[in-house]
């Protein structure tokens, strides 16, 4: 998973299941070896063969068609097609073993069906049919020869020309599998560079990624291929991450690990809320949020515990009540005893007790043993309800789920999780935020030595682009899209536009242009409402990164990542510099503002924000800390091309939401779709991430293929 500005998985965000912090080593895998690392895992592994491992490497399973091989092959579904469906399997499996094994150089046909009938897979007509068929799926869906690799056949034209607006990771990715299918294509780009939020800050020896830069798992992620074409370092970042108080001094394990722990039971409680008990209203009309969810669930501890205590001390006034009635009780009797004493006695002396005299005496003597031996049993239950007193009053009862410090601990936590969702925890879904979760890659993390921003630039290489700039308009009325787009290095009073005419367009623009208010892209005609009701209620957040370069590294540089506890945290403040970075062997740190923290830090200016960072080093490090040489404050929220960092699913929001901006719209006259989108956005399983915009770029390729190109039937027979 190649994170957008660094989006820690969790999944923090279902950082529950990977590992503390949300940047996880190893995410279990029942078919690795421990003992080898990522890249040697690429190369072979001990329980699955090489077609099986090539299939996993593509997000396929190797046994069972994909729900898109369904649609595109609905003869191998039924029970009775069996036989032709484990054919089927066994082709593909073995093509994306072939592309799999050499990615530099485009897979043929030709190829790839000599091997596959060296494999006996291909010898009848209908094993050869079937061959064409499974390669045309699996090229046409960007499964094989996509990324960078030499062409030796290159495809014939389509007489076609796409449009691509935006040249960051999708952008780009969709513009090279468009040239690579024979479309002429075009990438119209706001900015003077490429990689959108994808962007390295070099300097001398000094890399910073200000954007994506953490590769979180390779297996099944696009960029194992993308690191065999180009030739990525990477460089794996260690799991170790020390926490500092608000003093600078390091949090015990101990304490640490009981309020991760404590956190993660409440993202489960809360997904129990919302799945099981079915709580997704405060009140009819109001969706909760995940923030407020985690609040009531912490509100309804503290009252148990409240009441277990208001229990605890009512139980301790009834013991001392039921000894007081009992010490009154034995008062009585004890008085009793003195009275009829005094009697029996008195009695006693009498030389010749009438019978009146000698009822009296024996009543005397029968009333005082008879408080005698109530006397000592009560005296027994007092010294019982003494001891049970005293048992219960040894007993410590907790009246508060979480002491201040520990609450800011939490806090921390829960920064983390605001930071992997770009947004506050109070704006996202709580039944949705983490519906991706399943689709996370396994894994160790890597940074990339030499920056981010270089994957793609080698996507970008060769491809026809025209910088600066930016679309403002898409008329999609006639059987062409008509592009109006402004020339951004040109003062923005006196700014030219220029018309552009192509068959399609594909917006990869990010979320946060197309959300924002006034329209920085008009349309005409308007977007339909369900196109417009989806990037409504999608939510695209915001966070800040703050690169700090010093002359000498003065932290342990064995240790990739510590964090930082504010003594102030709560809602607002708990995000502010809470994590700091070191990916790259330049003496260079990378500061994380997440939640309400980043509305906050966005109004400073950057010295001030600089000077903040600096103090939380000082506070930890002290007079240890060396020279700042060079420094850069990230502004996504105002970067009028961004507008943000990545998409969350918002409360009101679900994942049909990612579903919908992927959706092509049709062209008025001609009835066929001419305006496509690609982007993180448009990715349900994979939101938010480079790796999830990589691979729309891909898909929003294949749609256009299909609308000109034809189906994979007709197209590869």
């Amino acid at each position: 998973v190649i994170l957008l500005l660094n989006r820690p998985v969790m999944s923090a965000r279902r950082r529950k299941k990977h590992g503390r912090r949300g940047w996880s080593g190893r995410a279990a895998h029942d078919d690795t070896d421990p003992e080898k690392t990522d890249l040697e895992l690429h190369e072979k592994t001990s329980h699955m063969s090489e077609t099986e491992y090539a299939a996993y490497l593509s997000r396929l399973n190797p046994a069972k068609l994909h729900p898109s091989e369904e649609k595109e092959f609905p003869q191998l579904v039924p029970a009775s097609a069996a036989a032709q469906r484990k054919l089927y399997l066994n082709i593909r499996n073995s093509i994306l073993q072939y592309w799999v094994q050499n990615p530099k150089t485009q897979l043929t046909f030709q190829v790839a069906g000599k091997r596959l009938t060296e494999a006996g897979l291909a010898i009848t007509k209908e094993q050869v049919a079937m061959s064409h068929r499974a390669f045309g799926y699996l090229e046409r869906n960007g499964l094989i020869n996509f990324g960078c690799f030499t062409i030796t056949k290159p495809k014939p034209s389509t007489g076609k020309r796409v449009i691509v607006v935006g040249a960051g990771i999708s952008g780009v990715t969709c513009a090279r599998q468009l040239q690579f299918l024979g479309f002429d294509v075009t990438v119209l780009e706001a900015k003077n560079r490429v990689g959108g939020r994808i962007n390295s800050f070099r300097k001398g020896n000094y890399v910073a990624d200000l954007g994506a830069m953490v590769v979180t798992g390779l297996g099944g992620n696009p960029i194992t291929v993308l690191s065999k074409q180009i030739e990525i370092k990477f460089r794996e970042i260690r799991n170790d991450c020390p926490l500092y108080d608000a003093q600078g001094h390091l949090i015990d394990v101990a304490t640490d690990e009981l309020i991760e722990k404590e956190f993660n039971k409440l993202l489960e409680a809360a997904k129990y809320a919302s799945a099981k008990l079915g709580f997704f209203e405060t009140s009819p009309g109001e969706p909760v949020s995940l923030g407020q969810t985690i609040e009531l669930i912490i509100m309804n501890k503290e009252q148990k515990l409240l009441k277990r205590k208001e229990q605890h001390i009512n139980k301790l006034i009834q013991i001392q009540t039921q000894i007081k009635a009992k010490a009154d009780e034995a008062h009585n009797l004890n008085d009793i005893m003195d009275k009829t004493k005094t009697q029996y006695l008195e009695l006693r002396e009498v030389p010749e007790r009438d019978n009146v005299q000698e009822f009296q005496y024996l009543a005397a003597v029968f009333k005082h043993n008879e408080a005698a031996d109530k006397y000592e049993v009560v005296m027994s239950q007092i010294e019982e309800l003494q001891r049970t007193y005293k048992e219960a009053e040894s007993v410590e009862i907790v009246d508060t789920y979480l002491n201040t410090f520990e609450r800011h601990v939490l806090d921390w936590h829960l920064a983390n999780l605001e930071f992997a969702n770009s947004t506050p925890l109070s704006t996202l879904s709580l039944g949705h935020w983490d519906q991706d979760d399943d689709y996370e890659f396994a894994g160790y993390h890597y940074s990339v030595e030499s920056g981010f921003q270089s994957v793609p630039e080698s996507l970008a290489k060769d491809l026809k682009i025209m910088f600066s700039m930016a679309l403002k308009h898409v008329d999609y009325s006639t059987n062409l899209v008509t592009l109006q787009a402004e020339d951004t290095s040109q003062p923005e009073s006196s700014r030219t536009t220029e018309s552009l005419t192509a068959d399609a367009v594909v917006i990869t623009v990010p979320l946060g242009v197309l959300k924002h208010d006034p329209p920085r892209i008009t349309w005409t005609p308007e977007l339909p409402d369900w196109k417009k009701a989806a990037i409504d209620r999608l939510g695209f957040g915001n966070l800040m990164k703050v690169v700090l370069c010093f002359d000498r590294s003065f932290w342990d540089r064995e240790t990739h990542m510590f964090a930082f506890v504010n003594s102030n945290a709560g809602v607002a403040a708990r995000g502010e510099c809470y994590l700091f970075m070191s990916l790259v062997k330049a003496p260079v740190l990378i500061a994380l503002i997440a939640g309400e923290s980043t509305t906050i830090m966005d109004e400073l200016p950057d010295e001030m924000v600089v000077d903040r960072a600096m103090n939380t080093l000082r506070t930890i490090y002290g007079d240890n800390v060396t020279t700042l040489r060079d420094k850069v404050v990230t502004r996504w929220r105002e970067d009028p091309y961004t507008g943000g960092a990545y998409s969350y699913v918002a409360v009101g929001s679900t994942g049909d939401d990612y579903d919908h901006l992927a959706k092509p719209i049709t062209g008025c006259r001609n009835g066929r779709n001419t305006v496509y989108f690609a982007g993180e956005h448009t990715m349900r399983n994979y939101p938010a991430t480079a790796h999830g915009a990589l691979l729309s770029g891909l898909a929003a390729a294949a749609k256009v293929a299909d609308t000109f190109i034809g189906p994979i039937a007709s197209s590869y027979s």
